[in-house]
């Protein structure tokens, strides 16, 4: 062999603490990556914000807007986790989709959070058939936008 041989100190998508043999409370590092995967699996930020609330509910999490301040200084688009007394924040990656509660609808990542837009329904009279057609593919480009297929 060449060379000792390293291990990553956190997983590769959300950056989660990994143990390592000899290491001191490792409870705080498994309960940390828990917290983490339980909120992710719960699969919705509570809203899309700024700056970071008040009093935060342990495990919520929430989508960082543009133009961060606070504790979410310089952390645009990422996700943020309350564990705790502070935060821990997620990477989006191209192919992420949140739940929004508040808007009640799926976020989509592609270098920005994207909601699908639901298209006109066509109406009554003479151009009813390029109305649906034209309503047709907007359904299309919205499900292609949100990732669903290409």
């Amino acid at each position: 062999m060449s060379g000792a041989i390293t291990f990553p100190s956190t997983t590769s998508s959300h950056l989660l603490p990994l143990l390592f043999p000899g290491q001191a409370q490792k409870e705080l590092s498994l309960n940390h990556s828990i917290t983490v995967i339980d909120s992710l699996l719960s699969g919705g930020v509570i809203a899309v914000q700024s700056s970071p609330p008040a009093s935060p509910i342990d495990g919520a999490m929430y989508l960082i807007d543009e133009s961060a301040n606070g504790d979410w200084q310089g952390k645009d688009n990422q996700i943020a986790i309350a564990i705790s007394t502070g935060w821990h924040f997620i990477e989006p990656y191209v192919g992420m989709n949140v739940f929004n509660l508040a808007l009640g609808a799926t976020l989509h990542f592609d270098g920005i959070w994207q909601i699908a837009q639901v298209p006109n329904a066509p109406s009554g009279g003479a151009t009813t058939d390029q109305e649906a057609r034209d309503a047709i593919v907007g359904v299309i480009d919205a499900l292609r936008s949100i990732g669903l297929f290409q």
